[in-house]
């Protein structure tokens, strides 16, 4: 439309005139209000020199000609006017800008002498006093009968000349809006003239180049109306096509970002089609726009790569799984790649499927090392035990005292296996989610006294004295009672097995910002720093044969771990060889408000 010369030839002749016609009303105009503006200003000055004389008449006649100065000055500046009062000789006896003393003979003024002769005078000149062009209007000070002085107001010509630009510049503004008003409805009219042929043109140009939002006017009932509706057809058969098209684009890229694995597309030159989020997370790369750039420079796992171009160049799937090595550790990544088709059967790139593998073949390895060291674990009491059955069946010559042995060894071992049994299946449980845990209010000095009072046998018998500092006030949580009971005495346990005869055994409960703290500290061997990291770990020791001499399952701290993290909470441990070690669990504290929950 823009571009028409027959829309232009119309709208050229128009525009001309509109022009020339507003630009003479809008000088006619100016020139108007600039005469009305300085006559308004006079009439002001003459109504503030009014006032200013009676306000003259009235001090000299019934207040004191001495305060006369001070309220000039006031009202001068109440009025943003500057006032002077002149005497019939010249002097002047008060001015609100000035010092009057400073001041010189201003019978000679302009505006004095008009008023000498008229009774009044207006005057523009540059004031001698404040050295500015001024607009100043006096009027005569009759006073019995003869002219005792004058009254003079002024205001800045700068002032005059900022107001009079303001009405200049509403002027042109109120013009230049009736110009361009004149201006748009000249340019529609014009454009209705040529619109047809212009809107189908532009119509048929979208549609070349893929853009079918817009349509054609159809009113018209001649043969351009008739051409108008056969291309709004076309558009709208075309633009149904392309938006089924982009519908099932988007849910493409709908399912791809909701994929937990790892989509990588490229064109026949190993340009980047789409990456979904999946594949940047599993390439820890940040999120980024990836199309058409090179896949190299995005990516940098050569296997990855090396597999998407031997796909291309030989148009075969391939499967293989990857090792990516990283700050956090190594992550395991399975790819199937595949080769993609365009509609006419050409090879149009290829796509690579990525399964992050590194959770499934950590649990693997767990798998592995659990039931490694479970066969191990059985099979250690089980193969005492056999050998134990073994002798006392082959020779029947043994003593009492020998029968006694085998059979105390048979059943340490049932003991061991027992115990090792009910730590497996204390796991188990807790590691399922198929039963909810029923959690009451409990107190957990009350759990402490109980897990530790089995206990306190074994310490007497090794020795051991045991401190036991606990809160003052009961420290409420919301738990499994029996679970963190076990833990507790899990943790007793340890500090008495570990501890040699005449140590120590620190036991503190107390409660604190929101939350539970249980310390269990002893004056044992302690644990190296290379071990700490680990022994929450099932069946690790540090002392492999000694744990089995005290007869520990080397279950007891993982159970200790996985109730604390049952119940929201943490545990720790801070050890040094030869100080002992402390284990602190730090638990959320629950609102004691219904007592009658106690378990």
């Amino acid at each position: 439309m823009i571009r028409s010369k027959m829309l232009w030839k119309l709208y050229a002749g128009y525009a001309i005139l509109v022009l020339a016609s507003t630009t003479l009303v809008a000088l006619l105009i100016a020139r108007q209000i600039e005469r009305d503006a300085l006559e308004e200003i006079r009439e002001s000055l003459h109504v503030r020199a009014l006032m200013a004389r009676e306000l003259v008449r009235h001090y000299l006649s019934e207040i004191s000609s001495s305060a006369l100065p001070d309220r000039v000055r006031e009202l001068g500046v109440e009025t943003q006017t500057r006032i002077t009062v002149v005497r019939s000789d010249g002097r002047v006896l008060a001015d609100s800008h000035q010092d009057p003393a400073r001041m010189g003979d201003h019978s000679n003024r302009p505006e004095i002498l008009a008023a000498a002769a008229e009774g009044y005078g207006a005057a523009t000149r540059m004031s001698s006093t404040v050295g500015r062009r001024m607009m100043y209007m006096a009027l005569a000070l009759q006073q019995q009968g003869s002219t005792w002085g004058y009254v003079r107001t002024a205001l800045p010509l700068a002032d005059v000349d900022r107001r009079l630009r303001h009405l200049r510049g509403e002027v042109m503004v109120a013009c230049g809006i009736s110009l361009f008003v004149a201006l748009v409805l000249g340019f529609v009219v014009a454009r209705r003239l040529t619109r047809p042929l212009i809107s189908m043109t532009a119509q048929v140009e979208s549609l070349a180049e893929g853009r079918f939002e817009q349509g054609l006017a159809t009113t018209a009932r001649d043969e351009i109306g008739t051409l108008a509706r056969a291309i709004n057809r076309v558009a709208r058969s075309s633009r149904q096509r392309l938006e089924a098209l982009q519908a099932d684009r988007n849910k493409l890229r709908t399912i791809l970002a909701g994929m937990v694995e790892g989509v990588i597309a490229v064109d026949r030159s190993e340009r980047l089609v789409h990456m979904n989020e999946a594949a940047f997370k599993i390439l820890n790369t940040p999120p980024e726009e990836v199309s058409s750039r090179p896949l190299r420079e995005i990516i940098r796992v050569r296997e990855i790569c090396e597999t998407l171009s031997r796909v291309i160049g030989e148009e075969t799937e391939m499967r293989a799984e990857v090792t990516l090595v990283g700050r956090r550790g190594d992550r395991h990544v399975s790819l199937h790649t595949a080769p993609l088709w365009d509609g006419d059967g050409q090879l149009g790139g290829a796509v690579c499927v990525m399964h992050d593998m590194t959770e499934l073949r950590r649990l693997e390895k767990v798998r592995r090392d659990f039931v490694a060291n479970v066969s191990h674990e059985l099979k250690t009491p089980v193969t005492a035990i056999r050998g134990a059955v073994e002798t006392l069946q082959e020779d029947p010559h043994l003593t009492e005292e020998e029968w006694k042995r085998f059979v105390g060894k048979i059943h340490s071992q049932c003991l061991r296996l027992s115990a090792l049994l009910n730590d497996l299946l204390t796991l188990a449980r807790m590691e399922s989610d198929s039963v909810a845990p029923e959690r009451r209010l409990c107190d957990l000095r009350r759990v402490l006294q109980s897990a530790l009072q089995p206990l306190l046998a074994a310490a007497d018998q090794g020795a051991v004295k045991i401190d036991v500092q606990l809160s003052a006030t009961p420290v409420w949580v919301l738990g499994e009672q029996e679970a963190l009971g076990q833990a507790a005495g899990n943790l007793i346990d340890n500090a008495i097995k570990y501890t040699p005869r005449g140590g120590l055994i620190y036991i503190r409960l107390g409660a604190q910002s929101g939350y539970a703290t249980l310390e269990v500290q002893d004056t044992g061997l302690g644990i190296e720093p290379r071990h700490q990291a680990r022994i929450f770990e099932r069946f690790y020791r540090v002392d492999a044969a000694r744990s089995r001499e005290l007869g520990g399952t080397g279950l007891g701290l993982s159970i200790v771990r996985h109730v604390v993290l049952r119940h929201g909470g943490q545990v720790s441990v801070e050890s040094a060889p030869g100080l002992g070690s402390t284990f602190r669990v730090v638990l959320p504290l629950a609102e004691a408000q219904d007592n009658s929950t106690l378990s």
